[in-house]
Formats: C-alpha cells, structure tokens, sequence
C-alpha cells in the first residue's frame, strides 16, 4: 500500500497509509491528514488514487502546493516525490 513519510518541522517524522479514498490535508481538524504546518491552509491539498497512480491536486491554497520544487494544481505523484507546503521544509514523501 502507497504511503506518505510526513516531515514537518518541529514534529518527528509520521508515516501516513494512503487509501482508496481521496485524502485532504490542510490544517483543518476535519481533514484526513491535519497538518500543523502554519503555513499549510485549513484545506490544502486533496490526493487521490487514479488507477494505479496518486494525483495531487491544490484546493485553492494560499501558499500553493509544490512537487519536487515545481508549484503545481494537479500533478501526478511518483515514488519519491517530495510534496511541499510554500515555500517551507515540510515535506510529504509518496513511498
């Protein structure tokens, strides 16, 4: 099963399973994944499974969403990419 290696600063690293279900991430205590990244919005991003991939896609976010660097909206995940918050250190690793 795909999973996310959750690094954000100031908290230990956090693995995270990924279901089949699409996932929300965002500060928000109802999200799926809470993330305490203040830079993070209440709902930041959304992953969903697509066939046999993960998508990312950004919900309007007021810092963006980035992929290996590279600010996205919707962007196909990969073994290794490091998802970030703006421009911070917190990373979400698909594994």
């Amino acid at each position: 099963m795909a999973h996310l290696s959750i690094q954000e600063p100031g908290h230990p690293r956090r693995r995270f399973e990924l279901p089949e279900h699409p996932v929300v991430l965002g500060r928000e205590s109802g999200c799926d994944l809470v993330l305490a990244e203040p830079a993070a919005s209440r709902r930041h991003a959304q992953i969903t499974r697509a066939g046999q991939q993960y998508e990312i896609e950004d919900l309007n976010s007021s810092n963006g969403t980035r992929v290996n660097g590279c600010g996205v909206t919707r962007a196909t995940l990969s073994d290794g990419d490091v998802i970030s918050i703006h421009e911070r250190r917190s990373s979400l690793t698909p594994a």
